[in-house]
C-alpha cells in the first residue's frame, strides 16, 4: 500500500511539472498565447497539485505528536537553488532569445511578485515556515488542533495584509503568492494526517460528480470572469479554493487507481514509469527547464489563426515539453556528479 502510494503521488508530480513546461511554452516560447483556454487551464491546476503534495509530505506525525519539518534542510533543498539558479537565469535571459511576460532583470528577481518564475521554491519554504511555528506553538501547548487554528489565522491575517497595503515587502516575500496557496498546502497536510478518509473522499462516486460540476464552474469563472455578475468578483478566494480542491479530488480520484492497476502488473507501461521518473525529478526540472525553452514565435500566428484550439496548442505544447524535459534531466543527471553543484543548482542534499 505504501508503495503504491508512492508510486501515485510520484506520476501526479510528474504530470503536473509536464503541465509547468507545456504552459511556459506557451508562454514564453510562443509568446502571447495567454488567453488561450489550455493556458488557462493548465495556470489553475499544476501549482495547486504541487503545494498539496508538499503539505502532504510536510506533515509528520509520530505517536500522536505532530514532528517539525527540518527547515535548514528545506533552506538548502529550496533556497540556495532558488538565489543561485534564479540569478544564472537573469545572466542568461539576454542570450536566450525568449520573450517574458516578466520584467527580467535583477530588479524584477526580487522585488516582483513572481521572481521571474522562480516563486515557487520561495513560497514553499515561507509555507514550510509558517507551518513549522504553528506546529511549534502547538506542540508546546500539546493540542494539535491548535495548529490548525494558528495556520487559519496567519492565512487571514496574510490575506488582509495583501488587500490593505500596497508594501514592497509584501512583493518581495511573494505575499500574494503564499495565501493564494496556503488553503491547499494545509489540505495536503490535513490529507496526510487523516490518509483514510482522505482516501474515501477521493473514490467516492458522488463527491467526484459533485466536485466536477464544481470544477468545471470555478474553472469556467476564473477563465471567463467577465461573463458573471460583477458582485461575485467578492467571493473570488472561495471560489479560488472551491477550484483547488476540486481539481486536486478529480486528479486522485482519476490518477491513483490507475497507478495501483498499473504496479500490480509485473511491467508497469512505458508512459506510467516515464511520468513516475519525471515526478521524482520534478524539482530539478522546474529549476532547470528555462534554460531550455526556445523561441518559437513563428507558431503564434497559426495558433491565433486556428482560433487558439485546444487540439493544436496541447499537440505543439506537449511535444515540445518533452523533449524539454527530456534534455533537462539528461543536464541534471550530469550535475548530480558533482555534489556542490548538485547543492547549488538542484537543492539535492
Amino acid at each position: 500500500m505504501i508503495k503504491q502510494r508512492l508510486h501515485h503521488f510520484d506520476v501526479i508530480k510528474g504530470i503536473a511539472i509536464l503541465l509547468v513546461v507545456m504552459g511556459h511554452v506557451l508562454i514564453m516560447g510562443i509568446h502571447h498565447l495567454d488567453k488561450a483556454f489550455l493556458f488557462k487551464l493548465i495556470d489553475k491546476l499544476h501549482m495547486p497539485l504541487f503545494f498539496f503534495i508538499s503539505g502532504y509530505f510536510t506533515f509528520k506525525e509520530r505517536e500522536s505528536k505532530v514532528i517539525l519539518p527540518n527547515l535548514w534542510a528545506r533552506f538548502k533543498q529550496l533556497i540556495i537553488p532558488f538565489i543561485c539558479v534564479s540569478s544564472l537565469w537573469i545572466l542568461y535571459f539576454p542570450h536566450s532569445g525568449l520573450e517574458s511576460p516578466l520584467n527580467s532583470t535583477f530588479i524584477g528577481l526580487y522585488s516582483d511578485v513572481w521572481k521571474n518564475g522562480y516563486w515557487f521554491t520561495l513560497c514553499l519554504f515561507e509555507l514550510i515556515l509558517i507551518y513549522y511555528l504553528c506546529v511549534g506553538i502547538s506542540n508546546k501547548i500539546n493540542n494539535i488542533y491548535i495548529c490548525l487554528t494558528l495556520f487559519i489565522a496567519s492565512y487571514t491575517a496574510l490575506a488582509i495584509i495583501c488587500n490593505v497595503y500596497d508594501d514592497i515587502i509584501i512583493n518581495y516575500l511573494s505575499i500574494e503568492l503564499v495565501v493564494k496557496f496556503m488553503p491547499v498546502f494545509m489540505l495536503g497536510a490535513l490529507a496526510h494526517k487523516y490518509k483514510e478518509k482522505f482516501d474515501n473522499i477521493t473514490s467516492n462516486s458522488t463527491i467526484f460528480t459533485l466536485t466536477i460540476l464544481i470544477g468545471s464552474i470555478t474553472i469556467y469563472y476564473a477563465c471567463y470572469f467577465w461573463e458573471f455578475p460583477e458582485y461575485l468578483t467578492q467571493f473570488e478566494i472561495l471560489f479560488t479554493i472551491l477550484c483547488q480542491i476540486s481539481l486536486i479530488v478529480i486528479v486522485f480520484n482519476v490518477i491513483k487507481p490507475w497507478c495501483q492497476a498499473e504496479f500490480d502488473r509485473e511491467n508497469p507501461s512505458w508512459i506510467i514509469r516515464q511520468l513516475q521518473l519525471i515526478g521524482r525529478e520534478s524539482l530539478a526540472i522546474y529549476l532547470l527547464h528555462y534554460f531550455f525553452l526556445f523561441p518559437m514565435t513563428w507558431l503564434r500566428q497559426p495558433m491565433i489563426n486556428m482560433g487558439l484550439g485546444f487540439t493544436p496548442l496541447i499537440v505543439v505544447s506537449l511535444l515540445t515539453a518533452i523533449v524539454i524535459i527530456t534534455l533537462t534531466i539528461g543536464v541534471s543527471h550530469i550535475i548530480s556528479k558533482s555534489k556542490s553543484f548538485s547543492l547549488l543548482l538542484l537543492g539535492k542534499i
